[in-house]
């Protein structure tokens, strides 16, 4: 586009209304949508990390799923704000927990076990000792 255009109207084009009116609404979509993400992934991805359960596989590969392929909604439902941040929110969780879960993976639970005897309580530990190691 910059090839094809003068400056003064490259220019215009960025500051035009709409562009402006999009990035905004970009930005503050997926702002919410990434805290969203970070609200339900890191205590989902914490889970899937240190329990065992029947299935853990099955969710594990139903995230790639939803990491890939976007989800179907409707028409009407894509263009309102609270749509744009479902559809971000459907990809970015997906991303997020799969991101956490392999972080949480590579912390070894025994400094947790170690904070729990010298009189952390689980929280502590966690917010401590595990998050301390990933922030």
């Amino acid at each position: 586009m910059v090839f094809y255009l003068d400056s003064y109207t490259f220019i215009s084009t960025l500051l035009s209304k709409e562009i402006i009116f999009a990035i905004k609404l970009s930005m503050v979509t997926a702002t919410i949508a990434t805290l969203i993400s970070l609200i339900i992934g890191v205590p989902a991805a914490y889970a899937l990390s240190r329990t065992e359960f029947i299935g853990k596989n099955i969710i594990d590969a139903l995230l790639i799923f939803f990491s890939i392929d976007k989800m179907p909604l409707g028409d009407y439902f894509v263009f309102e704000v609270s749509g744009i941040i479902v559809a971000q929110f459907t990809i970015v969780s997906a991303l997020t927990i799969r991101l956490m879960k392999s972080t949480f993976d590579s912390i070894d639970p025994n400094y947790e076990n170690v904070a729990r005897t010298l009189g952390y309580s689980k929280s502590q530990a966690f917010f401590k000792v595990t998050c301390g190691n990933w922030l």
